[in-house]
């Protein structure tokens, strides 16, 4: 580790006498001045606040407004803006969008967690699940399902990991396949304290008590992310998907 979600990389390759040193250094670390960021079209048709040092929001592409939000500052775009012009304006410099991978805050995971928190949630060829901790142990094979600390696996292509139940199970997970919390998990004096890294899509249609478990991250997805519940309680981390929210 070479600080907070960051990883030193070293090789060193030798031929014959020769020997070549190569480092890297990699980092998931990621800040930003807006809440909300993305490089597809922004619509907002509610009224959400955002408040705060980071209370605005910017696309790197076009911004529709035809609600009543509240920023700390206007939304901005860098393509056209329709609303009204007390909210957004557009024409604005282009801002810097990662990669949203969730192998990275994988990595992230792995070196400032305890192995015993964080489960890495896999198949084999679609038939069977595997549960690993955050060293790579094997802690146990599911059949079609089968569940552990709260996740029934599905198989299929792609396999599916699904929480159906109010049982809050700490920790971060990395699961491999389509996930969906179809339970109520946590309460406001006790939330479940989670983080979910999925590879694939990510969607809650239930209303859980949560707060993060990795620091700064709650959900990612390499796919979308489909939130229709309304989850409660403080969530201190981001929510970022490689493609739709």
């Amino acid at each position: 580790p070479a600080g907070a979600n960051t990883v030193l990389v070293v090789a060193t390759g030798t031929a014959g006498a020769a020997q070549k040193v190569l480092r890297a250094t990699l980092s998931t670390q990621f800040t930003t001045s807006n809440a909300f960021r993305t490089n597809g079209d922004l619509t907002i048709s509610g009224d959400p606040t955002l408040n705060g040092t980071c209370g605005n929001a910017h696309t790197n592409k076009d911004l529709d407004i035809s609600g009543g939000p509240s920023f700390t500052t206007l939304a901005t775009a860098s393509g056209t803006y329709a609303g009204n012009a007390a909210y957004g304006q557009g024409d604005q410099p282009k801002k810097t969008i990662p990669v949203i991978s969730p192998a990275s805050f994988l990595t992230a995971a792995q070196q400032t967690l305890p192995a015993n928190q964080l489960y890495q949630m896999k198949s084999i060829y679609g038939i069977y699940g595997m549960v690993l901790d955050g060293s790579g142990a094997v802690i146990t094979y599911l059949q079609d399902g089968m569940s552990y600390r709260g996740w029934k696996f599905k198989s299929g292509t792609p396999v599916r990991w699904e929480y159906n139940n109010d049982t809050a199970h700490d920790g971060t997970y990395y699961l491999e396949g389509d996930v969906k919390v179809s339970g109520n998990p946590g309460s406001t004096a006790t939330p479940w304290k989670t983080t979910i890294l999925a590879t694939r899509n990510i969607e809650i249609p239930t209303d859980p008590t949560v707060s993060s478990h990795l620091k700064d991250t709650f959900l990612v997805s390499g796919l979308d992310i489909k939130i229709s519940g309304d989850p409660k309680q403080s969530t201190p981390g981001i929510i970022a998907a490689h493609e739709q929210i």
